[in-house]
């Protein structure tokens, strides 16, 4: 419930009296979360998007600098997604991505959060893992989608990625983490694909 009241006077300034407004304002409160979860909701996958990612990661920086537990950071892109939507037209690539999405969902341990930041590129925040437990994990989920089928368009495809993986420190600002694992990811595209590289710190 919101409450507002006003005090009314007459001529000379004296206050006469006084009015109040009761209002119940459940439903425009529960509109103000939906909106609000909206802008941090990627409307294709239902992931949560870049602005999500921007408040969860400083969270967790934040959190990192008084507990010390171990943070990292993957980002992965779907290789040769041109070809997909040059073969199954711009709705079956948004329904790969949905796919894509739900699969990685799947995949991730509680404490992991997923991100979808791109067009076909994700983020995935690993709390308590170092960088041996994040690219093991990271070549763990390579591995796998490779050998997994995804069904677009009543056709059964196969589908890889490549990553990059990097252990987040309080001492490495956030912007030259990005720069680094993104740097890590296009090797990974160098190398051929459907692979992982981690930066060296």
């Amino acid at each position: 419930m919101e409450f507002n009241k006003a005090v009314f006077t007459n001529a000379g300034g004296q206050a006469i009296g006084q009015v109040g407004v009761m209002l119940e304002v459940t439903e425009r409160n529960e509109l103000i979360r939906k909106l609000d979860k909206a802008t941090r909701t990627d409307p294709l996958t239902g992931m949560s998007n870049r602005r999500e990612f921007n408040l969860t990661i400083q969270e967790a920086l934040n959190e990192q600098k008084s507990s010390e537990q171990k943070l990292s950071l993957m980002t992965l892109d779907i290789d040769f997604f041109k070809q997909i939507n040059d073969r199954f037209g711009h709705g079956g690539g948004d329904r790969t991505l949905q796919l894509i999405a739900s699969w990685l969902q799947s995949q991730l341990h509680e404490t992991d959060h997923a991100f979808r930041v791109g067009g076909e590129e994700f983020y995935i925040l690993m709390r308590g893992k170092n960088i041996k437990s994040a690219l093991g994990m990271a070549e763990s989920l390579c591995k796998h989608m490779a050998t997994t089928p995804f069904m677009i368009n009543h056709k059964s495809i196969y589908i890889t990625f490549s990553a990059g993986v990097i252990e987040l420190t309080p001492n490495l600002p956030l912007d030259d983490a990005l720069e680094m694992v993104d740097k890590a990811l296009y090797e990974a595209k160098s190398n051929g694909r459907n692979c992982v590289c981690h930066v060296f710190q």
